[in-house]
């Protein structure tokens, strides 16, 4: 998208600049989602830093609350995300929750499993 916005003859050609944002830290949640240090962590490793899914942590939300709420939503920023890193990683939709272990109880039962082999 931004690639058609800046090319040449568009409105904003040369005028743009990318920008990459970087995952929030737990410090950095914590002040955001008005947390305590350990559950300010528990977030950052539920939400993986991504600034776009923690701004949708509610002002001291517990984590079970965060995420009860967002993944009952089918186009949560959090539950688009996911499926999206699956896809990616997963490209044939059969693939996936095979490999991913659904009848598999040891992690030498995933790596013998043929579908995870690459």
């Amino acid at each position: 998208m931004m690639e058609a916005l800046t090319s040449y003859g568009r409105p904003f050609h040369q005028r743009g600049t990318q920008l990459a944002v970087g995952p929030l830290n737990p410090a950095d949640i914590a002040a955001m989602a008005g947390l305590p240090a350990a559950e300010a962590f528990d977030a950052a490793l539920v939400t993986g830093g991504l600034p776009i899914i923690c701004a949708r942590w509610r002002d001291g939300e517990d984590k079970l609350s965060f995420l009860t709420r967002e993944l009952a939503n089918p186009v949560s920023t959090l539950v688009v995300s996911a499926q999206l890193s699956l896809a990616a990683e997963f490209p044939d939709p059969g693939a996936g929750p095979d490999c991913l272990g659904s009848d598999r109880q040891r992690r030498t039962d995933l790596h013998q499993h043929r579908a995870c082999r690459r």
